[in-house]
């Protein structure tokens, strides 16, 4: 028989033994929202095309990788991304998985990157953050579109953390780090890189300014040490700054024209106050259209928080940055949609807050005893009933969308609908009521701000995925009101069956092509070197092979079989009419005015007799 013997545990140890498990769990926590992460932007990525503005980008970088392909060289406009792309065309060839990958990885750091400030926000803040993170539709549409603009907030975001850790442990190479960091969101992604480090600067300064007793601090106490700018080794720092972003640029100085690029971001910031976009103020549009709940949650939590005296530093610096933020993205007439992340990011923080403490358990003591499971009861049914009115809200939208004339006159309203929208509101009502008088007000409302986070978390998650995969072709999405068709890759596989049988599968033949060398046909014609582009279709006369971007049919001096493919699709959202919105906002529908609005793009192939007949490219005659 075996003997049992006990071993004694010191309160040491025991501490230390619970301090490893949190760690541990906190850890696998981290792995599986990357896991996660990592899965939503990999999933489909090669199965949509490039869009419009993600391949002026991937032709830079393709040109440089292959130097055989067609085509001139493009200047880039992001050199860490040019970086980026060509390392991944060398490794993996030209495709589109291979020129959203690196950016793939950008987009799932930036979701687990809650972990550097683990101490400041606290563990359980920090990982609902990333979960919050996980979930957000603008910060998932970014990742799997190749934008800069995901690069400039993440090394911002690490600015932040060197930043934070020299004000915290004084050591210079903190410093340097975040000088290094701050310098390659400036110099290497794109020109809302700068305005990004600006914001920052001055949702500190303001920050500060609100405090209460003028400090800056990050916990408002007391003895908070102050800013010694004498400190910053800001020679060194410079100094090692620049060294790192020409050695990026120029690829360890093997490609010294990359400093093109640099030039190219620079000048993009004061363009980008000049020159507006096709749709103003769409970065402010996709921030409201795809997190709603989190401007409303954000709202809520910095009323709470100023109520209950909580608004310290860096609840502060967030509410500022988000403001800052949206006036910059509204002055920066230049601003793309990725840029809607310089206010979604801050939102998501400011609502981690609110998240956290509607986990947390109330240990007040009460009249009457609450018992753990009563918010979750309210959650529950909130939830219940806030998908009931979702239901009958979409209803509500189509009945508006139907209108023949566009004004409310003529619309068929039917009480039913009416009814369908209060019933959920009246119950909702009813049953907080009901909690409150059996238990407490805290505890209703806890439910209804966690069914309000939960419903959150699902619809954004889904209304994300939509738009990068299920819509990816639709331009009524507002992150992409410019798409690129999926019959670009029926048009590529129809070129290589082509080549199949002229070149013995090589891409070699001739192929003549009326398009922009910075264009998605370009991107199409890639793999074959013997592409030439034109811009006079005269040029074109009697070539065997002929693609072109002009919709009027060309006289190519000869009997020829054309094929037209769909290239992409645009869409003005200035064609909406007010009564659309809300249906457009839901179901991503419009009325038939707004849905017709939208503005294909083709390209035709076109074959010559014989060379359709397929009589072998050596044997023909030109006559």
């Amino acid at each position: 028989m075996q003997e049992v013997v006990d071993i004694p545990v010191t309160k040491g140890n025991e501490a230390e033994v619970q301090h490893g498990l949190v760690v541990s769990v906190e850890a696998l926590a981290y792995v599986a929202l990357l896991a996660l992460a990592l899965v939503l932007r990999v999933a489909e990525l090669n199965s949509v095309p490039l869009m419009p503005t993600e391949v002026e980008q991937a032709l830079a970088a393709w040109r440089v990788a292959s130097p055989q392909a067609s085509g001139d060289s493009v200047v880039s406009h992001s050199a860490l991304l040019f970086a980026l792309q060509s390392f991944s065309f060398t490794l993996m060839g030209g495709s589109e998985f291979a020129a959203r990958i690196a950016t793939v990885l950008a987009g799932a750091a930036v979701v687990i990157s809650p972990a550097l400030f683990r101490d400041l926000l606290g563990r359980g803040r920090a990982l609902l953050l990333s979960l919050l993170l996980l979930c957000s539709p603008t910060l998932l549409l970014t990742s799997r579109f190749s934008s800069p603009a995901l690069w400039s907030m993440l090394l911002a975001i690490v600015t932040l953390w060197g930043a934070w850790q020299y004000w915290q442990k004084r050591h210079s190479r903190y410093a340097i780090f975040a000088m290094v960091m701050g310098a390659c969101a400036i110099f290497l992604t794109e020109p809302g890189g700068a305005i990004l480090l600006l914001i920052l600067v001055l949702a500190a300064f303001i920050a500060r300014k609100l405090s209460r007793e003028n400090r800056f601090s990050f916990d408002d106490e007391p003895e908070a040490k102050p800013i010694l700018l004498s400190e910053l080794p800001l020679q060194s720092g410079l100094l090692i700054a620049a060294l790192v972003v020409v050695v990026i640029a120029t690829g360890f100085m093997l490609y010294p024209s990359g400093l093109s690029a640099v030039g190219e971001t620079l000048a993009g910031i004061p363009r980008g106050f000049a020159q507006p976009n096709d749709q103003p103020f769409i970065a402010f549009i996709v921030s409201v259209y795809y997190e709603p709940f989190m401007w409303l949650l954000s709202i809520i939590t910095v009323i709470v928080l100023i109520r209950r005296g909580e608004f310290n530093f860096v609840e502060r610096f967030l509410f500022v940055w988000a403001l800052v933020g949206l006036v910059a993205s509204l002055l920066f007439v230049g601003a793309t949609p990725e840029h809607a992340l310089w206010t979604t990011i801050p939102l998501t923080v400011l609502v981690s807050r609110l998240a956290i403490a509607l986990m947390a358990v109330d240990t007040r003591p009460e009249f009457w005893h609450v018992p753990y499971w009563a918010r979750w009861i309210m959650a529950l049914a909130s939830i219940a009933l806030m998908c009931i009115f979702t239901m009958a809200l979409h209803d509500f939208a189509r009945t508006l969308m139907h209108s023949p004339d566009g004004t409310l006159t003529s619309i068929n309203f039917q009480l039913s609908n009416l009814i369908l929208l209060a019933i959920p509101v009246m119950f909702l009502i009813v049953v907080s009521l009901m909690v409150t008088s059996l238990w407490n007000t805290r505890t209703a409302l806890q439910g209804i701000g966690i069914a309000m986070l939960t419903f959150t978390l699902i619809t954004s998650l889904g209304s994300g995925w939509v738009a990068s995969v299920t819509n990816a072709e639709s331009p009524m999405e507002p992150f992409h009101t410019e798409t690129s068709s999926a019959d670009l890759f029926l048009l590529r596989d129809t070129l290589f069956d082509l080549a199949e049988r002229e070149t013995s599968g090589f891409p070699t033949m001739e192929l003549v092509v009326e398009a922009p060398q910075n264009s998605v046909l370009a991107w199409v014609v890639r793999d074959f070197r013997n592409a030439r582009f034109i811009t006079d279709l005269n040029e074109a006369r009697g070539e065997p092979i002929v693609l072109i971007s002009s919709p009027v049919l060309p006289d190519l001096g000869g009997d020829y079989v054309g094929q037209d493919f769909t290239t992409g699709d645009s869409w003005d959202l200035q064609s909406l009419s007010p009564l659309d919105i809300l249906a457009w906002w839901t179901q991503r529908q419009a009325g038939f005015v707004a849905t017709n609005s939208n503005m294909l793009s083709t390209a035709l192939l076109w074959l010559r007799q014989d060379v359709y007949n397929g009589i072998p490219m050596d044997q023909q005659f030109r006559g």
